[in-house]
């Protein structure tokens, strides 16, 4: 009875709560698109009076950049659409400081949190640009010496260092926790939220849960500490309860209790769905602790749980927070049996990842697609004029028979110039098309990464890790045929030292490591090089792997040479351990599948055995000899 009379009041209470969220997402959307005349009939429901009196003022046009401030932290947008509109009203909304003499710290704050936005909507390149405008109006203050302008330093350096975050910078943890110790030197708790904020991803990139752990509680204590919450509470504990769900040796009730705090955040309300789904995931099917989070979602079991949370979290949080609501569904409906529901849920997250991080990679294929189509039109035009330049020429020849000699001289060396113009415009077209290739290569990459942080597991990282470096060494082959003077050959000896030592550098294996590469200046069109990379990267990165020591010194010989018959031969040789066993008719690995792949591709063969150290040899064809052949 007691139980029930509780739920009841908290029901209540979330009613008049979700009426007054009501009428305040409509006084934002109002104020955002221009509405003015339509906030004053809903601004007496909002009971924050401080929040209240910045509305009436943005209104009204009285507003100073404080309560500019406060409606970016208070106010509740969800998707690309509507940050974008918020972008764009801050913007024209606050101009820039015209006084250059004291840096205005408010100003610089509020372009901050601006930028923050942005970037976690996944405009990384929209908040590059702002970025720079922000270190640019720094640049022109004149005091450079105060405390203020210290503090605006360290608020502009956030972005910085969420790019550091995004690339994974060995270095990051190190910086946040430097950046971290001067914010508390400067007496500002919030800035030192956002840096230690920063640095719980380092302590995840090093599988550091401990760390993490304790990082989370002494900002949470921090926040307890401070007469008003920051912006930061709720994103706070959302970080704690990602690693306590994960530590055994938590109590329950401690993350029971923070869960709750989310569910009952206005604003942090529907992002609790996703940390409520790994919870349950972490439960065993009848555990009692699942008891009391089927009740206050008012369903019966795991599946009726996941498909309330989807069905009510999609429309309300940005497609990056959707994402992360299925992808715990989906791990909670496995670990509880629901295979069918897990399909679904799995499936709708892989095409939301793709809505994610496709659009900017469709658009670029688009743009150039679309150029292309613009140069075709071109050519044709340029044809037609060719044509009729030529008839008029022809009937002045017959006209002028006693010219006929200057006519087709004159005509030759226009000929000869077109021509010399058009194979310089193809050779532009070539690189430029070489560069674009190594620049979609590059974002591919970038996206693989970015994704990779999300992954939790050891074997998936290292799954990706591979993708990457087979994408990096294809992507090279179009960086040096862009770089180099004739695009059909690429020198293979240049090639080969930069694709080797970017896969030793990664692996902290170049400084212990004798090369030996001798290819006596032979050339490789591109068809051949692309699939050659790829098998010097597999074996490479296997020696790296399997075969060769941290401390003692490696050698790794590579040859290539061609043979008295129509085949090349590429001879690979590294020392320690044998890196892989192989049964060369039945290779097993997807490294070794791959490289048996490319052989066949390159109508070719391949041998390998261990003699102090993993030897390979590889015949095989160009692409001139293989199309003999054919």
């Amino acid at each position: 009875m007691k139980n029930k009379l509780l739920l009841s009041i908290f029901f209540i209470f979330f009613f008049l709560i979700g009426h007054g969220q009501e009428s305040k997402s409509k006084i934002e959307n109002f104020v955002l698109i221009g509405q003015k005349d339509s906030i004053s009939r809903y601004l007496k429901e909002i009971t924050d009076i401080s929040y209240r009196n910045s509305l009436q003022r943005i209104s009204t046009n009285q507003a100073e950049i404080n309560d500019y401030l406060r409606f970016l932290h208070e106010a509740s947008f969800y998707g690309k659409t509507q940050h974008t509109l918020l972008n764009r009203f801050i913007q024209k909304s606050v101009a820039i400081p015209l006084d250059k003499k004291e840096v205005n710290l408010d100003y610089v704050i509020l372009k901050s949190e601006l930028i923050n936005m942005i970037a976690n909507e996944l405009e990384l390149k929209d908040a590059n640009k702002e970025s720079q405008k922000l270190k640019i109006f720094l640049n022109s203050i004149q005091n450079k010496k105060g405390i203020k302008y210290k503090k605006a330093l360290l608020y502009a350096d956030l972005h910085r260092t969420l790019l550091k975050v995004i690339k994974i910078d060995k270095n990051g943890l190190s910086y946040t926790i430097q950046k971290e110790k001067e914010a508390f030197k400067l007496k500002d708790s919030i800035l030192a939220l956002n840096f230690r904020s920063l640095s719980l991803h380092f302590y995840m990139y090093n599988n550091d849960l401990a760390g993490y752990i304790n990082a989370a509680r002494k900002s949470l204590e921090i926040e307890n500490q401070l007469e008003e919450k920051s912006p930061l509470y709720e994103s706070t504990i959302a970080n704690l309860l990602d690693a306590l769900i994960f530590d055994e040796s938590t109590d329950r009730k401690e993350i029971e209790d923070l869960l709750f705090l989310l569910y009952k955040s206005p604003k942090f309300h529907y992002q609790s769905y996703s940390l409520y789904a790994k919870y349950v995931g972490h439960l065993k099917p009848g555990d009692s602790a699942l008891k009391p989070v089927f009740e206050l979602f008012s369903v019966n079991n795991v599946t009726e749980l996941c498909n309330k949370m989807y069905e009510e979290a999609e429309g309300k949080v940005n497609p990056n927070e959707l994402y992360f609501v299925l992808a715990e569904c989906a791990m909670a409906l496995y670990y509880h049996q629901d295979y069918v529901t897990c399909f679904y849920f799995k499936n709708d997250q892989l095409l939301l990842n793709k809505k994610i991080y496709g659009s900017e990679l469709s658009q670029t294929i688009a743009d150039y697609q679309t150029r292309e189509v613009a140069l075709e039109k071109e050519f044709k035009i340029k044809q037609e004029k060719e044509k009729n330049r030529y008839y008029l020429i022809i009937i002045a020849v017959v006209a002028f028979f006693l010219l006929i000699s200057i006519s087709l001289f004159v005509l030759y060396l226009r000929k000869s110039t077109i021509l010399a113009i058009r194979n310089k415009e193809k050779d532009t077209l070539l690189r430029e098309i070489h560069h674009r290739v190594k620049n979609n290569f590059e974002l591919v990459n970038t996206l693989l990464e970015l994704q990779g942080g999300d992954v939790k597991s050891e074997i998936a990282k290292e799954k990706l890790s591979e993708g990457q470096s087979r994408i990096s060494s294809m992507s090279l082959i179009h960086q040096k045929l862009y770089q180099t003077e004739y695009l059909e050959d690429l020198d293979f000896q240049e090639y080969t030292e930069q694709l080797v030592e970017l896969i030793l550098k990664s692996a902290n294996k170049l400084s212990n490591t004798k090369i030996s590469i001798t290819s006596n200046g032979l050339k490789l069109d591109i068809d051949t090089a692309i699939p050659l990379g790829l098998i010097l990267n597999e074996l490479c990165t296997n020696s790296c792997k399997y075969a060769f020591s941290d401390s003692e010194s490696n050698a790794l010989f590579i040859k290539i040479e061609k043979q008295a018959d129509l085949f090349y031969k590429l001879t690979y040789q590294d020392s320690g351990k044998a890196a892989i066993n192989v049964d060369s008719n039945k290779p097993k690995g997807i490294g070794l599948l791959l490289i048996k792949s490319l052989t066949k591709q390159l109508q070719g063969k391949y041998t390998y055995s261990y003699s102090e150290g993993t030897h390979f040899e590889i015949l095989f064809k160009n692409k001139n000899q293989r199309k003999v052949i054919e």
